[in-house]
């Protein structure tokens, strides 16, 4: 899409109401550098401020996000196992995890599979890492799916492993070890279908983590297609035996990636089954009482979709979460509107500079979040071929002040044409910006470590009740003199997982904020002063 088109769209998605109004161009401001009334020599500079918006590149970060490839010199040097390197029809995967593993403060990674089936990478607390390749006993069977969720309360996260047929969880023993898998879902005839996505979430409000597992058709016959189910795993102290059948209106549908949020902001969880190529999604509104209702067409999601990754955030800023969704070509982006959704992602300006091929661009994990700490989100991609038949560089895209988005991706050093599938997240070297992992099979992961370390920021970990510890689900409010910003606390969003705390950039905001967590049982904790350039706790009312 040309830049004229994107602008046009996005003029009437403002006038819709679904972007915010722009700010006010002052043209006497020392960032108007195109404004010749402001310039002694006309030639577009400010002659007598040094706040130039058409900064040199001594001062990078003013207009992108920089982030160097630092994985060898930080000890990530484990390759990613390409398990059919002449196939031309494997798309492959890669899961990337960044979690605390060992309740030391310091964010470690996950990367799977290897020749060992998972590499971790423990974080000494600067960002260099050291590789432990036999930590877990996976018997032969690595996962196709991974992600890391505190389940019994102890305060170390453990392991949720997805394969064909089969949903596992490894209980962390602390010292960065795994006791033998134990089921969660093993069915036999399930064997043509593969757990490659999950959620861990209080869905029914009792206090402790249900486990979302939907599943994806790979193998057998269409006659089978009747077999797929997609389950909402009930917890009770530990047991997860009692079930509810997610069954959309339109059936089968495989699923590659899902999520949680509360899409009619009533106070309980929705569930998010976002399809992989074939018929449409599957959302289904939470009535409590364990009943779901499919209400894809209701709410704007009746589209197809080839889904890979998902992430939330309040891109329109009227309080509801909206959703963006990595697809064959461009991100969807589902954003509210009056009770309903619209995709908008091209609205936004979502879309690369340059296209590659029919579908410009293939997308898989994808991240909502602030890299350069402006106060404004960016948006990141991590892009893949759907086969061996075509490359697509990693996207980023630079937050505007507008609300829309611009594409820095060559100018911030994370464009790479390599394949990558799995990405997350999150602050490796503990200096308040955030850094990002990701990874393709037949290669070293990326460790891009991110130079932009000024501005204002805030990160808040949640200490939720006894069964959901980590506060999975609950709604973070983060409220300044001139901004409010919304997430919500997801886990496994594709083939990426980032960690149990939420980052929000703040700008030149460094007074004390306030913070409010909506958490997934109704009850409600308001944290008033919090500072910023820190890590602020946020404790449920029941500790």
């Amino acid at each position: 899409m040309q830049l004229r088109e994107v602008a046009r769209v996005a003029s009437l998605a403002l006038a819709l109401g679904l972007l915010p109004a722009c700010p006010t161009d002052d043209d006497d401001s020392a960032n108007d550098d195109d404004v010749v009334d402001d310039d002694d020599d006309a030639t577009g500079d400010d002659d007598d401020t040094t706040d130039d918006d058409d900064t040199t590149p001594s001062e990078p970060c003013l207009d992108s996000p920089i982030f160097l490839d630092e994985a060898a010199e930080r000890g990530v040097n484990v390759e990613i196992f390409d398990p059919f390197p002449d196939d031309p029809d494997y798309g492959g995967h890669a899961n990337v995890v960044a979690r605390d593993l060992d309740a030391d403060g310091d964010i470690d990674l996950l990367m799977s599979p290897t020749v060992e089936g998972i590499t971790i990478y423990e974080n000494d607390g600067t960002g260099q890492f050291t590789a432990l390749v036999d930590a877990v006993d996976l018997g032969g069977d690595p996962p196709a799916t991974l992600s890391a969720v505190d389940l019994d309360g102890d305060g170390l996260p453990d392991l949720i492993q997805g394969g064909r047929g089969w949903l596992k969880t490894s209980r962390n023993e602390g010292g960065l070890h795994f006791a033998d898998r134990v089921d969660l879902r093993n069915e036999p005839a399930e064997e043509d279908f593969f757990f490659v996505s999950h959620q861990a979430a209080d869905v029914d409000g009792d206090g402790d983590l249900d486990l979302i597992a939907p599943a994806q058709f790979q193998g057998g016959t269409e006659d089978d297609l009747h077999l797929i189910t997609h389950r909402i795993l009930l917890q009770d102290d530990g047991d997860f035996s009692e079930t509810i059948d997610l069954t959309p209106a339109i059936a089968p549908i495989d699923i590659q990636a899902t999520t949680v949020g509360d899409l009619d902001d009533d106070g309980d969880l929705d569930v998010l089954l976002l399809g992989d190529v074939g018929p449409t999604s599957a959302i289904f509104r939470n009535d409590g009482g364990g009943v779901f209702t499919d209400v894809t067409a209701e709410l704007g999601f009746d589209q197809d979709l080839a889904a890979m990754g998902v992430d939330g955030a309040d891109l329109n800023a009227d309080g509801i979460l909206d959703w963006c969704v990595t697809d064959l070509g461009p991100p969807a982006c589902y954003v509210s509107n009056g009770g309903t959704f619209i995709e908008s992602g091209l609205a936004y300006g979502l879309v690369p500079d340059e296209p590659v091929e029919a579908h410009g661009t293939v997308g898989w994990s994808i991240e909502l979040v602030d890299f350069d700490n402006d106060g404004l989100l960016d948006a990141a991609q991590s892009s893949a071929p759907e086969n061996r038949t075509q490359n697509y560089p990693n996207l980023l895209w630079r937050g505007l002040p507008d609300g829309t988005f611009e594409d820095v991706s060559e100018a911030s050093g994370f464009y790479d044409d390599r394949g990558h599938w799995g990405m997350a997240a999150a602050d490796l070297d503990g200096d308040g910006a955030l850094d990002i992992a990701t990874a393709g099979n037949g290669r070293i992961p990326q460790l891009l470590i991110n130079q932009c370390t000024e501005g204002a920021w805030i990160d808040v970990v949640l200490q939720g009740t006894a069964g959901n510890a980590e506060g999975y689900g609950a709604t973070v409010q983060v409220e300044t003199a001139t901004q409010t910003r919304k997430r919500h606390l997801l886990g496994l969003r594709g083939q990426g997982q980032g960690p149990a705390r939420l980052h929000f950039g703040l700008g030149d905001e460094d007074a004390d904020v306030t913070i409010r967590v909506a958490w997934t049982d109704g009850q409600e904790t308001v944290v008033e002063g919090a500072s910023t350039g820190q890590l602020q706790t946020v404790v449920h009312p029941s500790r």
